[in-house]
């Protein structure tokens, strides 16, 4: 089974994009942790951004999907872009792949690589949540504190469930439960299981709250590779 992480790559770096219509590009050495984002309906504003992250959001992947340079993760760019006119995110992503290919010099090709990952199942003893059967939309709230995190998801599905696992396990998570059916639940764990009062781990909480678990494969995942890429963007 082949696991998309990336939504029609060979058609997104294939087919003619649209580009801003002007952008500014600095190199960052403050040396700052920090990162600003400011989006505008015709602009976007990214302050202290690794190369690396700048990639991810262009190409909407999660970070186990993109084979890079190392260095990528640590060459931090502020930039200031502005479109001619309103843009949505999907044309907001094909403007930044623009920019990545025209100053940055970026080559890249989507490729099937196997890779460990999790597929999402029902844990013994079954479901501890209810399906949901009225109209409402899905949508998920993520919260992280000191010593925990929550997610909140209303009307989620366990394909959705297993994307918004993907961003906390860093692995490819794939939906093998063949339940079909949407939920609405609290799922609350302590990323720090070092700690002297921490809470459930992510994995015991999916058992726990949700009654579904994680279990690990090596699966073929699709990936984008970045076979080129300056380190240095051409000049504003």
């Amino acid at each position: 089974m082949r696991i998309c992480a990336a939504n029609l790559l060979c058609a997104a770096i294939a087919i003619a994009q649209p580009s801003f219509e002007v952008a500014s590009i600095k190199l960052n050495i403050s040396g700052d942790r920090s990162s600003f984002t400011r989006r505008g309906e015709d602009s976007l504003a990214l302050q202290n951004w690794p190369l690396r992250n700048i990639v991810l959001r262009a190409y909407d992947l999660k970070n186990y999907a993109l084979n890079a340079p190392d260095w990528l993760a640590s060459r931090n760019f502020d930039i200031n872009a502005k479109a001619s006119g309103k843009v949505n995110e999907k044309e907001l992503r094909q403007m930044l792949q623009s920019l990545l290919r025209d100053r940055f010099q970026m080559k890249v090709h989507p490729a099937t690589k196997e890779l460990q990952a999790y597929v999402l199942l029902p844990a013994k003893g079954g479901l501890k949540v209810k399906p949901v059967h009225d109209n409402g939309v899905f949508g998920v709230d993520v919260s992280h504190f000191p010593d925990k995190t929550i997610v909140a998801c209303r009307h989620c599905t366990m394909d959705r469930l297993a994307n918004v696992l993907a961003d906390h396990v860093n692995l490819a998570v794939i939906d093998q439960s063949s339940i079909p059916e949407e939920f609405s639940f609290r799922l609350e764990w302590s990323p720090d299981q070092n700690a002297d009062d921490a809470g459930p781990s992510i994995f015991t909480a999916l058992k726990e709250q949700l009654g579904m678990q994680l279990e690990s494969r090596r699966l073929p995942v699709s990936i984008l590779v970045v076979d080129s890429i300056s380190q240095t963007p051409t000049e504003n």
